[in-house]
């Protein structure tokens, strides 16, 4: 009787364990599908760049800071990070007031390091050393931005060391996909359904 009562049992859990895989499944795509803070919203690409257009950089008058990213300060100066498209740069001799002083034009940059008058970056898929000792020449109204224009010198480029995140940071929705040799620095939220071909 006992081993009756076993064997009935063990293919009851069976098939509970069965089930909860089918549901599992079900309720994976039916969140996908229809999801009620997700459904009909998505993304589609407000930005991109070609691989030219992502190696020019340049040294810019201070910009409005939109998205903060990665502080960091190294010396005298205040470096404060943008997402895809550079790095703010502020005075901070006084860190009780810093002064805006530059933007580092890096477009598809997402995160960095400062050392030495270095600026170690991520560009695109590439790793990527530049020199920035024109801010010192900023700072002491040595040369104007006209000048420093093309200031950032490329001390060193390693490629293919990343994979460059082409998609929004958002996850659990659907996307325009972009195409392989470009990439995406700001993305557009809507109703896009027509256009938005991938899931993330």
């Amino acid at each position: 009787m006992f081993s009756y009562y076993m064997l009935a049992l063990k293919n009851i859990l069976s098939l509970v364990f069965v089930s909860s895989i089918f549901l599992n499944c079900s309720k994976i795509e039916d969140f996908k599908s229809n999801d009620a803070i997700n459904k009909g919203v998505s993304y589609r690409i407000k930005t991109k760049l070609t691989l030219a257009e992502s190696q020019n950089f340049t040294i810019d008058a201070p910009q409005t800071i939109v998205n903060a990213g990665r502080i960091c300060i190294e010396g005298d100066y205040l470096f404060i990070g943008e997402w895809g498209l550079g790095i703010h740069v502020f005075d901070n001799t006084i860190p009780t007031k810093p002064v805006a002083l530059a933007f580092l034009s890096i477009p598809a940059s997402t995160d960095y390091f400062v050392k030495n008058d270095v600026l170690i970056v991520d560009n695109g898929n590439d790793l990527v050393s530049l020199k920035i000792d024109a801010l010192d020449k900023l700072k002491k109204k040595e040369n104007t931005f006209a000048d420093l224009k093309r200031s950032l010198l490329i001390n060193k480029r390693t490629a293919e060391v990343f994979v460059y995140p082409n998609y929004p940071i958002q996850q659990n929705v659907y996307f325009q996909c972009p195409v392989k040799e470009h990439f995406v620095v700001a993305w557009e939220k809507g109703e896009f359904s027509n256009i938005a071909n991938c899931y993330r």
